[in-house]
């Protein structure tokens, strides 16, 4: 069965590239219609953005309990730069004794977005953080969009994807996938848990991550579509 799965993607390579650059569009529209809900539409009267995120933060909030709090503790830290770097270095060690260097291509320029990208919106949008007094823990920089949200959805899409590629059973694909969307989400919860992003910044962050990470799987595709990563 999945070797007619195979077949009929590489025959529909170009639906499958289309797919992905179309989610990435979409995925961008979403953050930018965020951000004016966010910046733009204060300014004009329209505080719909702000009410929202105060209404899930305290539903979020009656949640909170100490063995829930270490739990998003430790979650959250499948997003931070130090854990997702291990992973990053574990699979770029596993491709540099295969000598695969187009897939560390792909890695790195996924990694570089994940990376940068978040510091410089940031810089550009520069919302503060939620009340100190609703913070567990100490996050940096501004609020907007979540660089945890972002590089956890980039990184660990990218690595799905890639790994999916070494499969040969369509159950165990669905499962990385499936196992994957779920930490993506509970890591973007956790930031909101938390305290230390508004729901919006965490939203924000997903979709960039993840159209970020959808660009870059296209472009690869296009290049190396034989290629098993």
């Amino acid at each position: 069965m999945l070797g007619h799965i195979k077949k009929f993607a590489r025959k529909n390579l170009f639906s499958v590239k289309a797919w992905l650059l179309a989610s990435a569009l979409f995925l961008s529209f979403a953050f930018l219609e965020t951000a004016e809900d966010v910046f733009r539409d204060p300014k004009q009267g329209d505080h719909e953005a702000q009410a929202l995120d105060h209404a899930l933060q305290k539903i979020v909030f009656s949640f909170r309990s100490p063995a829930l709090t270490q739990t998003m503790i430790d979650i959250t830290a499948l997003g931070s730069i130090s854990v997702i770097s291990l992973f990053f270095l574990l699979v770029v060690s596993l491709l540099t004794m295969r000598r695969d260097y187009r897939g560390m291509a792909y890695l790195f320029l996924v990694a570089a977005g994940a990376l940068f990208l978040p510091l410089f919106m940031k810089m550009f949008f520069a919302r503060e953080r939620p009340d100190a007094a609703d913070q567990l823990v100490k996050a940096l920089h501004s609020s907007f969009p979540s660089g945890h949200s972002f590089g956890a959805a980039a990184i660990y899409s990218a690595l799905a994807f890639f790994s999916s590629r070494q499969l040969r059973n369509i159950r165990e694909i669905l499962l990385v996938y499936g196992i994957t969307i779920l930490v993506i989400l509970l890591v973007g919860f956790s930031r909101i848990y938390l305290g230390v992003h508004f729901p919006t910044d965490v939203f924000a962050g997903l979709c960039a991550g993840a159209a970020w990470s959808f660009l870059v799987t296209a472009i690869f595709l296009h290049y190396y579509p034989e290629k098993s990563a």
